[in-house]
């Protein structure tokens, strides 16, 4: 479910929960709302960042693309 980045961390756990996402792609400006609410996320395995930072704990789109 596409959103914007000027989500908080309490919306993004809000559709994190009530879609029991798998899996969240986040760009630079959302991971630290991600990573804040996490933990409360049963659900979520997989975390996909769209950023040329590497992060721990996150999967790099450009390097899964290379």
């Amino acid at each position: 479910m596409p959103g914007t980045t000027q989500l908080t961390a309490k919306d993004i756990l809000y559709r994190l929960q009530a879609s029991k996402a798998k899996c969240v792609v986040a760009s630079e400006e959302v991971i630290p709302a991600v990573e804040a609410i996490a933990a409360e996320c049963p659900h979520l395995k997989t975390k996909l960042q769209v950023s040329p930072h590497r992060r721990q704990g996150w999967l790099s789109l450009q390097e899964l693309l290379q």
